[in-house]
């Protein structure tokens, strides 16, 4: 697994306190990190450290490998991996989905 996060384009939904300072991370480490946050303003600090922000979950996931989700509880993860916006319907076949 580690091997194929190397390579891979990493979405990140969900930026706050937690998710912000992990989507920097892997972009410090050379991935390739689209995020996106149910509060945009969140989302587009973080511009600055060379991550694509997505307008909407279906942007952010079309072309990743690995789906992070760090939102603060399970009603939020559940509306963001399975709500009418959410990203199921977009994932790839055989994306890696993380809850956290």
């Amino acid at each position: 697994l580690l091997a194929r996060l190397m390579a891979d384009a990493i979405a990140f939904l969900g930026t706050g306190i937690m998710g912000a300072p992990m989507a920097r991370n892997l972009a410090r480490a050379g991935h390739q990190v689209t995020a996106w946050n149910r509060t945009p303003e969140k989302a587009d600090a973080l511009k600055a450290y060379g991550i694509r922000v997505a307008a909407d979950i279906a942007t952010a996931v079309a072309r990743a490998d690995i789906v992070i989700v760090m939102v603060s509880n399970d009603a939020a993860a559940d509306a963001v991996l399975l709500g009418p916006d959410g990203a199921a319907p977009h994932l790839r076949k055989g994306t890696i989905v993380v809850m956290t």
